[in-house]
């Protein structure tokens, strides 16, 4: 381990208490340089014939998969795509999609990751927005899509291309002929220019939209050296990432968290093993299938492990997770069917966001615990600050999280007041401010304890006023087993200026609502009191599989 000196000074991200569980060699490697697609490339040099992919029973070697990227990235070439240029795609994680991304990544055009779940009108949004030369759209999405006609040359992306056996016979039998759209095979024939690489380490690599639960979503621009650094961090952690393992990638690219993975399997020559949407039954076949050592989800998801009616998980032994907040009692059931199923990991809770290319902490199997969000990747540096003034926090004290770490984004395209906003000069240093509200222990573990725009001041019945988190009423809430999931929202009253909505799934029907209200007036002030409880069939997330707070707001606003 490393030689990191104990705590001297009282602050986190001076002392970095968390350096001490990396040795010296992880805490002083460089920070990436290159590409996406050089540095993937230069670390799979001499494992080409290694299986890169693995779609639908098609194993895709390394060396199949950098020469498709190159093919296509001349392709891009002879239809005057260069660098600098934005190419919309609205895809799932499939081979082509892989290919489209790094061949973009290999002529130093930028990828315009847009939801598959918005409408076609928000798509051309997105794709002007950014000025777009292309757009590639999945064929079974744009199935869904009725009359599309897009101002600007669009490519079907054929989801049986590159799928085998039965699943892709069935594929390419039920794709429909799109006439008033380029194919992607006529547009693969296209070979006039050869593409000259570009292997700018701070250029603009990708622009991801965040998932928009409060607010209109931005563009966070990343560059190559945003994602390569978070996937060096993750792969030199401790958390051993080898080339001959597999990964089962259940999230789509135009969630942060899909694309880094994707771009992590790639860089450290693991398999990956590709899952278009985080289906449980699906995954779970999945997971017996192919036995993969490595999995992500996150607490929308859990269902996938918790719900496991086999009784073998010992293949696995990395299952980690992040994306929102999981409750002990869910985190302590997941690791009880983990250990029942005889995985060799208990779930290791994590915490990122879009504008720090995913992940920034994780727990370790050799150093964890329970409802942290773990220690600091090596090359990341966390700092608590006051809510008032902005002077640094000690442990344990409670302030909003800034992020200093090669992985936080360029800045949001177009938008330089939200750039701005973001960020914090710290003694000529910028951090990242997240929103989010947490604390940092002794040992360097990170906690999340609630979001700044999600605190209300309340007037209460004593005539005082009262700081109101709707998170607090939430980790109350998620103590009944009764509930399938809960959600708080707030909305403005006039005898309480603030007033809590709670929105929730449960199998009880309507006396759920008298065990809620009762769970509240026994464990939180009076304040807490809802203004109304109300049941629903499903919460609904955003595409990141997030509680959509924007949509419950609205809903509790009409109540």
């Amino acid at each position: 381990m490393s030689s990191q000196s104990a705590v001297l000074t009282g602050l986190p991200s001076v002392d970095k208490p968390w350096n001490s569980f990396y040795p010296d060699e992880v805490l002083n490697a460089p920070v990436p340089e290159g590409s996406m697609f050089s540095f993937a490339f230069k670390n799979n040099k001499d494992r080409m014939d290694k299986t890169a992919i693995d779609f639908f029973g098609n194993k895709i070697s390394f060396t199949d998969f950098f020469l498709n990227s190159r093919e296509l990235a001349n392709a891009l070439a002879s239809h005057g795509i260069k660098k600098g240029d934005a190419v919309s795609i609205v895809s799932l994680t499939t081979p082509e999609t892989m290919y489209l991304i790094y061949a973009l990544n290999y002529i130093g055009a930028v990828a315009n990751l847009i939801q598959a779940t918005i409408k076609p009108t928000e798509i051309l949004d997105y794709v002007h927005r950014t000025d777009s030369k292309y757009l590639f759209v999945l064929d079974k999405i744009l199935e869904k899509y009725g009359t599309f006609e897009p101002d600007v040359p669009t490519v079907v992306l054929p989801l049986g291309r590159s799928a085998s056996g039965i699943a892709g016979v069935v594929l390419k039998l039920t794709a429909k002929n799109y006439k008033n759209f380029i194919s992607y095979k006529s547009f693969l024939s296209e070979k006039s220019e050869k593409a000259v690489e570009s292997r700018e380490s701070d250029s603009p690599a990708a622009i991801i939209y965040t998932s928009g639960s409060t607010g209109h979503p931005k563009g966070a621009v990343l560059t190559n050296r945003n994602l390569n650094s978070v996937a060096q961090q993750i792969a030199i952690s401790g958390r051993n990432y080898l080339p001959h393992e597999k990964f089962l990638n259940v999230m789509p690219p135009f969630i942060i968290f899909g694309l880094a993975m994707m771009h992590l399997c790639t860089y450290s020559g693991m398999t990956d093993i590709l899952a278009l949407l985080p289906e449980k039954e699906k995954v779970q076949k999945l997971l017996v299938k192919h036995k993969p050592e490595h999995f992500v989800m996150g607490p929308a998801i859990a269902e996938i492990i918790t719900d496991f009616e086999g009784d073998d998980l010992s293949f696995l032994i990395d299952v980690s997770g992040g994306g929102g907040y999981i409750s002990l009692e869910l985190e302590r059931e997941l690791n009880r069917v983990l250990a029942e199923k005889k995985a060799r990991s208990i779930y290791l809770n994590g915490y990122g966001m879009t504008e720090v290319s995913s992940v920034i902490s994780i727990n370790h199997k050799t150093k964890f615990k329970e409802q942290s969000v773990g220690l600091p990747l090596p090359m990341t540096t966390l700092k608590i600050v006051d809510l008032n003034d902005g002077h640094e926090l000690g442990y344990n004290q409670e302030g909003e999280i800034l992020i200093n770490a090669p992985s936080v984004l360029l800045g949001y395209y177009n938008d330089p007041e939200a750039t701005e906003a973001a960020f914090q000069i710290i003694d000529g240093e910028r951090w990242l401010r997240t929103g989010d509200i947490g604390k940092i222990d002794e040992d360097g573990f990170a906690y999340v304890t609630g979001r700044i725009k999600r605190i209300y001041t309340v007037h209460s019945a004593d005539g005082l006023y009262y700081k109101l988190y709707p998170q607090r009423a939430e980790e109350c809430l998620a103590q009944l087993p009764e509930l399938d999931n809960c959600a708080v929202v707030v909305v403005e009253d006039e005898e309480r200026d603030s007033i809590p909505v709670v929105f929730a799934v449960s199998s009880l029907g309507e006396s759920a609502k008298e065990l809620i209200c009762n769970k509240l007036a026994a464990d939180l002030p009076d304040y807490y009191t809802p203004k109304s409880v109300q049941l629903l069939d499903a919460m609904p997330v955003t595409t990141s599989q997030k509680i959509d707070y924007k949509a419950l707001e609205a809903l509790a606003k009409e109540l």
